[in-house]
């Protein structure tokens, strides 16, 4: 907008003020806020309307100066009207003017500026004088479809009675009329982004989507009702004002036109202006206008009609050329909604040829959405309905769409919860396959709530609010309520997949024995739910600790619509009578899998190990390996037994194989690696077997949800090998994955953010992940919540400012008491002590050290190093005991630096740091031990996490440089060395460390 002197040095006083006039008619929404914002303007209505009045007052007086100067003045049609407009001139479209300036009115309206162009017209700001408000006008091209006036006719009439619908959720139309020989449209000015940018802008969940496209439904609904049809529903069609109302545009005025499957004007011509293409009108946050192909298709007319529309958005009726009725949008608008909800097309042509997606939508071949699509069931089957090649079988009218839509199960499932049958556990009978029988048979699609009826209900959900609220955690009661609010999400969502697998079969989508695979893939879930609504029920302290967990753990569902991987994964028997026995004895390990995130990893174990020993008697190698799987994993959940686990890995990964169980072998490896890899020394044959677990992951199929544990436990794995941007990369992609499978809220995804956290070193994107790693925690198991307060402690830890992470220690560590959680307080004080340690400050390091003891178990080592720091009673047997450690390590590492893994270097390193400052008798032996501790450091740089290492390396630095400088009898070079390594150190939070830097200037003036 900015006009330059420089542009035209000789222009008169005149010819400036209508260059300036023209600069401001063309200049862009934006471009003239950011520059009123740097004036000084406010962002309030009240200036906008003023900025808005005075750009329509420029033009006004600028339209009348030229009517009275004569067309003569000017060259092209920027010096007219519209209606004087001659059409030699201009031919006969005015895409040509996409070069030009802009009509100077069009009708009785004065124009602002241009907004857009596209295949139907120019879209123009313009200005109404009598009501004193802008408008949008569109300006109508000419068709070569259009010769003998039919649809000029047609337009003319649906446009005048679109006027005569008055909604919400669709454009006001001010006037229809006639500029020369063009329609125009005048309409109400939106400012906003098309729906088609808005989506596109960033990934949407589905329930921010839905709000949206209900809007788009409830308008089109008035539309029907008026007795119209758009015949053009598309997301570039839709404009989002910025006061969040959606409305619709362009009501039956696009003829044939784009195959809209992803080719843009951006990637045939580069970069586009929003002033030069795009249907719409006002302008998105980006300032970017809709993208199109420029690739018409223009097909003949059929007999019956005009094959109307935008093809990646077309019916079967309007591909066929048939009579379009409101059934044809209902169509359209479930095309773009599945569109947005997978982020693929329904009916997706790989060549991108017209012809195969016209057979895709004729035919009702639908591309599945992806496996990991967090799109709830009854969503997907509401919107698929909508895609149905006959247009009898889509929902009854756009009315009834948008009131399903609208109405969210989720939202109402207690209404239905409510009316269930009310019945013990050991009611259930025949329906809990745990009790060794198989499930009843579900012959109808509405007996899911039936099936439920004895599982889960309002009184079940009481059982386990007063179970909770009976123990001695201060945090069961908020618990209670977010974990009976999880369980209740997952019966609804059960009760819909249900439904759904009924209905898609009963239609025909797939066979009897996929029926019966998917029915039983439910039913696993049903159970899971079972067992641990009977678990929660009866809950004692241990069971409330894993509350959250067990219900995190309950089976995706989704997993039941994969049926590839479900028929890699099960093979039921042919035998019925063999069938029953591997039923019952997979509804044990379902209880068994229930019982070890429950905590009861006895119960698990035995359970689990019962139920190999019974699948070997019977030789059923399946049922054996999923059991030592189980009994694995059980042994895995709270602390790593590598000798067990890893035993029954091996196990199961050799039955798998020899039994071609490729998706149990793939699972077996993937734990065996994390195995091998966390267990002293085995890193690197473990990253040896990672190309070997991807290769039979592949093989199995690719299981997400295995290909989510295969990266954590990579990212694991390099980790201990001190391969820390490996193990971030790893992390990071298993993030992705687990919020694409779980959500974004999950307690999956905060135990990704943690191990992410952990190796960030940027401090602000490292507080964000952590952030919300707590917000996710606070939200799934309250404030109070143990592994909410460790999620804090962790981010503590990986705090680098002392300061913040001394006042956040502070804060917690009594936290932990409270909550009667005796190790994670001992840890907590443990690294209070530590910290004030490292900032030379004993008196607090000593209160600290002192509580930690108090909490921490009899057998924990961190024990002798605490008990040599405070030497109070036992002083020469603390000392002593703390030698005897560190001799032990040193001798289970064959005493050599590379003999261990960082971690167990850093615990050497600060033991031995502790012992020299005990050692104030020994110089010489105190010296030894901290040049040991300083080598160990320095050869663990690119593997230790920095926060920890650097704060211990410094504090070890300073160690030495005292005992040297204190007990040299001359300049001691070593001393300035190592003083000035550690003042790089202390002077990032030199008021934290005041007292080291205070001594390091004592060392360094005894050194001169």
């Amino acid at each position: 907008m900015r006009v330059s002197s420089r542009e035209s040095p000789q222009r008169g006083p005149s010819q400036f003020v209508d260059a300036l006039a023209s600069a401001v008619l063309r200049a862009d929404d934006h471009e003239i806020v950011a520059q009123a914002a740097e004036a000084g303007e406010d962002a309030s209505s009240a200036a906008a309307a003023l900025r808005e009045g005075f750009l329509a007052r420029v033009a006004i007086a600028r339209a009348r100066e030229l009517q009275i100067e004569g067309p003569t003045t000017r060259t092209h049609g920027a010096a007219r009207g519209l209606d004087s407009v001659d059409t030699s001139e201009t031919g006969s479209d005015l895409a040509a003017s996409e070069t030009e300036d802009s009509p100077l009115t069009i009708g009785r309206y004065p124009i602002l500026r241009r907004l857009g162009a596209g295949g139907m017209g120019v879209v123009y700001a313009a200005y109404d004088e009598v009501l004193d408000r802008r408008l949008a006008v569109k300006v109508l091209h000419d068709h070569e479809w259009d010769h003998d006036g039919r649809h000029r006719e047609r337009l003319l009439r649906e446009a005048q009675a679109m006027a005569k619908v008055a909604h919400p959720n669709v454009v006001t139309v001010h006037e229809v009329g006639a500029a020369g020989d063009r329609l125009f449209i005048a309409m109400e000015f939106v400012s906003g982004p098309t729906l088609k940018e808005w989506a596109s802008a960033q990934r949407r969940g589905w329930r921010e989507l839905v709000p949206v496209f209900c809007q788009v439904a409830d308008g089109l609904a008035a539309l029907h009702e008026a007795g119209l049809v758009h015949r053009d529903v598309k997301p570039a069609n839709v404009i989002i004002g910025d006061d969040g109302r959606v409305r619709i545009l362009d009501l039956g005025l696009v003829g044939a036109e784009q195959l809209d499957l992803g080719t843009t004007s951006e990637s045939k011509h580069g970069a586009r202006d929003r002033s030069s293409t795009g249907d719409s009108h006002g302008s998105s946050p980006s300032g970017g206008g809709h993208s199109s192909s420029l690739d018409r298709i223009a097909g003949p007319l059929t007999k019956t009609g005009e094959r109307v529309g935008t093809p990646a958005y077309m019916s079967r009726e309007q591909f066929l050329g048939l009579e379009l009725t409101p059934a044809s949008d209902i169509f359209s608008l479930c095309v773009a909604l599945y569109e947005a909800l997978h982020h693929v097309h329904p009916f997706r042509a790989k060549s991108r040829a017209f012809q195969e997606l016209q057979a895709n939508v004729v035919n009702g071949r639908i591309a599945p959405p992806a496996s990991t699509s967090s799109v709830p069931a009854w969503l997907h089957a509401l919107v698929v309905s909508g895609l149905a090649p006959d247009p009898k079988d889509r929902p009854a009218s756009m009315r009834a769409l948008s009131v399903a839509l609208a109405k969210d199960p989720s939202r109402v499932r207690r209404r239905w919860i409510g009316t269930l049958a009310i019945a013990g556990l050991a009611a259930l009978g025949g329906v809990l396959v745990a009790r060794g029988q198989a499930p009843p048979p579900l012959p109808t699609c509405d007996g899911a709530e039936r099936s439920l009826a004895a599982v889960w209900g309002p009184e079940r959900a009481e059982r386990i609010h007063a179970a909770m609220r009976a123990t001695d955690r201060p945090y069961a009661a908020a618990l209670g309520v977010r974990i009976t609010e999880t369980v209740n999400d997952y019966a609804h969502a059960w009760s819909s997949a249900h439904r759904r697998v009924c209905h898609e079969h009963r239609r025909g989508d797939h066979s009897d024995a996929l029926l019966d695979a998917r029915m039983a893939c439910l039913d696993r879930g049903r159970l899971a739910l079972a067992e641990t609504v009977q678990i929660l029920s009866t809950a004692d302290s241990n069971i409330v600790d894993h509350a959250g967990q067990m219900v995190a753990k309950l089976p995706r569902l989704d997993a039941c619509d994969d049926l590839a991987a479900m028929a890699a994964r099960d093979r039921p028997p042919t035998d019925p009578s063999v069938a029953v026995v591997v039923l019952h004895l997979e509804s044990n390990l379902v209880r068994a899998e229930t019982l070890a995130h429950a905590g009861r990893i006895a119960e698990a174990t035995e359970l689990a190990r019962s139920v190999a020993d019974e699948a070997l008697t019977l030789e059923l190698p399946a049922s054996q390996a999923k059991a030592l799987l189980t009994e694995a994993r059980a042994s895995m959940v709270l602390e790593l037994d590598r000798g067990s686990s890893g035993a029954l890995l091996d196990r199961a990964l050799a039955i798998s194989i020899a039994e071609d169980l490729d998706p149990l072998a793939a699972e077996a490896m993937i734990r065996r690696v994390y195995v091998r890899g966390l267990a002293g020394g085995g890193s690197e044959a473990a990253i040896a077997d990672l190309a070997i677990a991807e290769a039979m992951l592949v093989r199995a199929g690719d299981d997400p949800e295995l290909r989510a544990l295969l990266l954590n436990n990579a990212g694991a794995v390099r980790l201990a090998a001190g391969d820390r941007v490996g193990a971030r990369a790893d992390f990071e992609q298993a993030l992705v994955l687990k919020e694409r499978l779980f959500g974004d809220a999950h307690l999956e995804v905060a135990l990704g953010l943690a191990n992410l956290g952990m190796l960030t070193v940027d401090a602000e994107l490292q507080s964000g992940i952590q952030a919300r790693m707590i917000d996710i925690y606070e939200r799934r198991l309250g404030p109070e919540h143990p592994w909410t307060l460790d999620g804090r402690l962790l981010a503590a830890f990986h705090t680098a400012d002392p300061e913040q992470a001394g006042a956040s220690l502070r804060e917690l560590c009594p936290r932990f008491v409270e909550v009667g959680e005796a190790r994670l307080a001992g840890e907590c004080e443990f690294g209070r002590a530590r910290l004030e340690l490292a900032r030379a400050r004993p008196e607090l390091a000593r209160s600290a050290f002192l509580a930690a003891r108090e909490q921490l178990d009899q057998d924990d080592d961190r024990r002798l190093l605490i008990d040599a720091f405070l030497h109070d009673d036992h002083g020469a047997s603390a000392i002593t005991a703390l030698e005897v450690l560190i001799a032990r390590v040193d001798e289970q590492t064959h005493a050599e630096p590379s003999g261990a893994e960082w971690w167990l270097r850093v615990e050497q390193a600060e033991r031995r740091l502790v012992l020299a400052e005990l050692l104030t008798d020994d110089p010489a032996r105190a010296a030894r031990l901290l040049e040991r501790s300083l080598a160990e450091l320095e050869a663990i740089a690119d593997e230790a996490p920095p926060i920890e290492r650097e704060r211990l390396l410094a504090s070890t630095q300073t160690a030495l440089a005292q005992v040297l400088g204190v007990h040299a009898t001359r300049p001691h070079a070593r001393v300035t060395e190592l003083a000035t390594a550690a003042r790089t150190y202390y002077q990032h939070w030199p008021s934290a460390y005041a007292r080291r830097l205070d001594m390091l200037d004592m060392l360094e003036a005894r050194a001169q």
